[in-house]
């Protein structure tokens, strides 16, 4: 019991300080990330990360400020994944000024591809949206044509990674349309993708097909792509 006691007030330590630095930074852009909370809770459950999430959007603090990255990168428990992101997805209408948002190793699969595609199709920072980091979440060629249906209106994207994600070749086509609307798009990942030759080939088609139309990160007839990482695939 006295464990326990010790454990809640830690906890409300933790609420205080956080909303002591909310109320007073108001003139700085601020950064919501999982690893600051974590950093003030040592070792302690994750789950104590939720409950500190559920306050602050129950006390509606976030709608409060201008909150421009997102910053979700699950922990090694998998036990809370699913409840981690459903306070994810709730969060993200809240944020106006969203600039990047990183979902990294969430496992969220296809299903939670189209939940997230859904809740951005209705935000209106989307055209201002210019890092999105989806690595290692299980999303199959469904999520990715969910994904891409609605990331064609992100015309700032800069940064897109879809790295660890088997999609493989059949994903590959619904890239196409995606990458010939992003024209600011810098950075690609492909990594660990499992395409073989032929999802090679087409991708090699589609990137072609971007440059001479002067889309996916082109100006003119030279691309402002710099960075295509396809490494840990099959194409031989």
């Amino acid at each position: 019991l006295q464990k326990q006691r010790k454990k809640n007030k830690m906890f409300s330590t933790i609420i205080e300080f956080v909303l002591f630095e909310l109320k007073f930074n108001t003139s700085q852009l601020l950064s919501l990330t999982s690893k600051d909370v974590k950093n003030e809770i040592d070792n302690m459950r994750i789950s104590v990360i939720l409950r500190l999430y559920k306050v602050i959007i129950s006390e509606n603090i976030i709608t409060r400020y201008k909150i421009i990255s997102l910053d979700f990168t699950i922990f090694t428990m998998t036990d809370i994944t699913e409840e981690y992101f459903k306070i994810f997805l709730k969060l993200i209408p809240k944020c106006n000024d969203l600039t990047k948002i990183n979902l990294r190793n969430n496992r969220i699969g296809s299903k939670g591809a189209k939940e997230l595609t859904e809740v951005l199709g209705q935000c209106d920072f989307l055209a201002n949206l210019k890092v999105l980091n989806l690595t290692n979440n299980k999303i199959g060629p469904e999520g990715i044509e969910s994904l891409a249906a609605v990331l064609v209106n992100c015309n700032a994207l800069a940064t897109l990674d879809l790295s660890e994600n088997k999609f493989g070749d059949t994903g590959i086509k619904y890239l196409e349309q995606l990458l010939s609307r992003l024209g600011s798009l810098t950075i690609l990942n492909l990594r660990e993708i499992q395409i073989g030759p032929i999802g090679a080939e087409k991708l090699a088609s589609i990137l072609l097909q971007c440059c001479s139309r002067g889309s996916c990160g082109s100006r003119g007839s030279r691309s402002s792509l710099t960075h295509l990482d396809i490494s840990y695939n099959n194409i031989g």
